[in-house]
């Protein structure tokens, strides 16, 4: 494929994922208050207004605060309650719906488009991933199946956990094949900062530990040789200990990001 075929498909994806944006908005405009936005944006508005995550505890703080942190830049008022100690959580969530009095919509709409900006950074991704293992024409394929997708077309227009979610989870698997393709500063450094960032979003990207070693395990049984930096490459047991200080480092960067 020509460099000018190439710019045409990266122009197309571009094209595409502006549609989706434009589809995901109309449907969230015309999308009533969902019991999950209900306790998501009321527990993101509080934790962003008092430092606190005693509403959703077990959500991650990173998935409630970046709708709420584009709602109160806006200006829009923020929860009165001080969490728990006030009462129960239908009663926080009550009041600060009620003191939105007229600018609910308002809220709920940017709270959603919050959600859709990662679900268009999340079809960038999986474009250009696709484009990296099977050209433009595979990108485009792949980007195609992402954004006329039912399923991602509902959820993206939602101020949920779901699309942030799926948005870390792939660029964290991004990542670690990035750093088993070829070790560089910038791949470690990439791959410890996502991934620690995707635990910021949902405890249970934990789950992510076991996919982990299986593309280790995978990396190993290879027998292609590991690159390193910008040409050099290493084999056998080189192979094994560049990966575990690699996964070392990347680890010790996602406490640091987590904390």
């Amino acid at each position: 494929m020509s460099q000018s075929q190439e710019r045409i498909c990266d122009f197309t994806a571009l094209l595409l994922i502006f549609l989706f944006l434009l589809i995901v908005d109309y449907s969230a405009r015309t999308k009533s208050l969902t019991v999950d936005e209900y306790a998501h944006i009321t527990a993101g508005a509080h934790l962003v207004s008092s430092g606190n995550n005693d509403l959703i505890p077990e959500a991650g703080y990173l998935s409630l605060a970046w709708p709420a942190i584009v709602v109160s830049k806006l200006g829009y008022p923020q929860p009165e309650e001080k969490g728990k100690s006030a009462g129960s959580f239908a009663k926080v969530a009550d009041s600060y719906f009620a003191n939105l009095g007229d600018e609910l919509p308002s809220v709920l709409l940017m709270a959603r488009r919050a959600v859709m900006w990662s679900a268009c950074l999340l079809a960038l991704v999986v474009y250009l991933w696709a484009r990296k293992l099977h050209g433009p024409l595979g990108g485009l394929v792949s980007l195609t199946v992402f954004v006329f997708s039912p399923t991602v077309i509902a959820h993206s227009r939602l101020a949920n956990t779901d699309i942030l979610v799926s948005l870390f989870w792939l660029l964290s698997l991004w990542a670690m094949w990035r750093v088993l393709n070829r070790v560089t500063i910038v791949s470690v450094l990439f791959c410890g900062v996502i991934v620690g960032l995707a635990l910021l979003v949902k405890f249970s990207t934990l789950l992510i530990a076991p996919l982990a070693l299986l593309l280790i395990a995978l990396r190993l049984s290879s027998p292609e040789p590991l690159l390193v930096g910008d040409s050099r490459s290493v084999s056998g047991w080189t192979t094994v200990g560049l990966l575990a200080a690699s996964v070392f480092m990347a680890v010790l960067i996602s406490v640091f990001v987590i904390w």
